[in-house]
């Protein structure tokens, strides 16, 4: 997984290639643009009719995640990083190859958003998800330590 300058959060998905193919990918490819110029509610119409294309695509449940974030809608974008977990361990249980990446910025975009709700147990958890995943992850092992010693 690339970071910038390895010590902060990657950067989202959306900005990165798309990891679906087909009309899925087509649909996928507008959202960036739409992203990058703060229209996330274009972003987040784009990413739901991937996800009715691929509903068992994790990457777009992150994606949907980052733009509810940006919204501030936080509860919603905490359900989609959920959902984005339960769908890569239900694929890896299925024996279905995917990104760590998207497994561990899952963990750690929940991690971010249960630390500000004052959930820092439930922030932990995933942190140490994160950063068991990637144990280069600096930003991820230095909240992992800061909620360990507070």
């Amino acid at each position: 997984m690339r970071y910038v300058g390895r010590h902060r959060a990657p950067r989202p998905l959306l900005l990165r290639r798309p990891v679906v193919g087909g009309v899925a990918a087509a649909i996928v490819l507008s959202a960036p643009v739409l992203y990058a110029t703060g229209n996330f509610s274009g972003a987040i119409q784009r990413l739901e009719e991937a996800g009715r294309l691929r509903p068992e695509e994790p990457s777009i449940l992150v994606e949907l995640g980052e733009c509810w974030q940006h919204l501030r809608q936080f509860d919603k974008a905490f359900d989609y990083y959920r959902q984005a977990i339960a769908s890569c361990e239900q694929a890896a249980a299925n024996g279905q190859a995917l990104s760590a990446g998207v497994l561990t910025l899952a963990h750690y975009r929940a991690a971010v958003l249960l630390a500000a709700k004052g959930m820092n147990s439930q922030a932990e958890q995933h942190l140490a998800a994160a950063v068991a995943l990637d144990p280069a992850f600096k930003d991820a092992r230095e909240r992992l330590d800061k909620l360990r010693t507070s």
